[in-house]
């Protein structure tokens, strides 16, 4: 998960081994399900609906591996870039990849999402799931996720909502810095004004998923 206020993650040492694995428990799977909704279903069908069983992929705020995995396993072809300020998600997500007999469809990529590390236009889908509300300014992240996208390529996002009661919980127990959970206008607005084309945001429970195109170069 990302803190873009350093270039630091705060899920180091033994509190980012633990976060770690719970990212990837059986806890994780079930909270989603019944407080979410089946969010990780959405966000596979949409990322597979636009890679057709190929590509690259690139997973901001990866953690270790909940997405970023799910995906790997439904590629014939290709990649997931798995973005994190934290060595120690990468460190899980790495394990759990040879784990899986994936580790060649997985790239880990340490650093942080306000400058991703990456050139223009080299993935097909970037996506990031729940990191949006701790970013102080997520406009810069979507930009960057923008820059790297190939033309025609798609951005999916997910995060909290801002009108449910597990919304304002998680408003109230971040920083007053933060973004914070996001409405439905409010996140359709940031990926119109990065130009992003047939934009659509829709309302699954407790979170919101926003989708939209790079446009074409001219």
């Amino acid at each position: 998960m990302i803190s873009e206020t350093s270039n630091n993650s705060e899920w180091t040492g033994l509190r980012g081994r633990i976060m770690a694995w719970y990212l990837n428990s059986p806890f994780r799977r079930l909270s989603e399900v019944l407080f979410l909704g089946d969010g990780r279903s959405r966000v596979l069908a949409e990322v597979t609906a636009a890679l057709k069983g190929e590509g690259t992929v690139l997973d901001v705020g990866a953690g270790s591996g909940y997405f970023s995995l799910a995906i790997a396993q439904k590629l014939k072809q290709g990649k997931v870039i798995c973005l994190d300020l934290s060595k120690e998600m990468l460190q899980r997500l790495r394990q759990l990849a040879n784990k899986r007999g994936l580790a060649d469809k997985v790239q880990m990529l340490e650093g942080s999402a306000s400058r991703i590390m990456l050139d223009d236009g080299v993935v097909d889908v970037a996506i990031a799931n729940g990191v949006f509300h701790e970013l102080v300014d997520p406009a810069v992240v979507l930009q960057e996720m923008v820059r790297v996208l190939r033309p025609g390529g798609a951005i999916i996002v997910t995060d909290f909502r801002a009108d449910t009661w597990i919304g304002r919980r998680v408003a109230s127990a971040h920083r007053s810095e933060d973004h914070g959970p996001f409405g439905r206008q409010e996140l359709e607005k940031l990926f119109l004004d990065v130009s992003l084309r047939d934009v659509r945001v829709s309302a699954v429970r407790h979170i919101v998923v926003g989708v939209g195109i790079k446009a074409e170069a001219a």
